[in-house]
């Protein structure tokens, strides 16, 4: 059987720019260890699998190379282009049902899409030092996610950002094998 699959480059304009991500399209899930197969051998950061859910939603999952994760932004917003855009062009919105629960992207003109995020309750901590020390500074505030696995670190100037040099192979020892993602937020915005 052949099953269609696309590569979007979020955040991009043009190709070989922006975040990649594979999108594959699916009528019925196909066997945990296939999807795992299928992202293994796209070898992008995501690939996205999905099929038709309930409510007019849709089901989503995203799949590393090794691993299946919780939350993909990129990836969402690349399913939801290939949605808007190649399937039913006519698609203003589309919602997701996924692991972090429901997703909805909806079309910004042409060619925006805007993705609204679950939230998540954090708490104050006080950073790991084996955290820190791998991502390269202490920050000035650090936060944990209520349900774990989720550190959000903030820094005072954008400049205390661009001078990170975080050693991952310490982070991945610092936090465990965890699915996760690293976003660095400064003044002007996330890198």
């Amino acid at each position: 059987m052949r099953y269609p699959i696309y590569q979007v480059d979020a955040f991009a304009n043009r190709a070989f720019r922006g975040n990649p991500a594979a999108v594959m399209p699916l009528e019925e899930w196909m066997k945990d260890d296939v999807l795992q197969a299928i992202a293994a051998e796209n070898n992008l950061a995501e690939t996205a699998f999905f099929r038709s859910g309930v409510d007019e939603a849709f089901e989503l999952r995203w799949f590393t190379p090794t691993v299946e994760v919780d939350l993909c932004g990129h990836a969402t917003l690349a399913t939801a282009f290939i949605l808007m855009t190649e399937i039913d062009p006519d698609m203003e919105e589309v919602a997701f049902d996924t692991r972090s629960g429901r997703l909805n992207v909806s079309r910004k003109g042409t060619d925006l899409f805007a993705l609204d995020f679950p939230t998540h309750e954090m708490v104050p901590i006080t950073a790991p030092d084996t955290v820190a020390a791998a991502i390269g500074k202490t920050p000035t505030e650090a936060f944990a996610g209520k349900t774990g696995g989720n550190y959000l670190f903030v820094y005072d100037h954008e400049s205390d950002i661009a001078e990170l040099a975080p050693d991952m192979a310490a982070l991945v020892t610092a936090v465990g094998d965890l699915e996760w993602g690293c976003y660095l937020h400064g003044a002007s915005g996330i890198r």
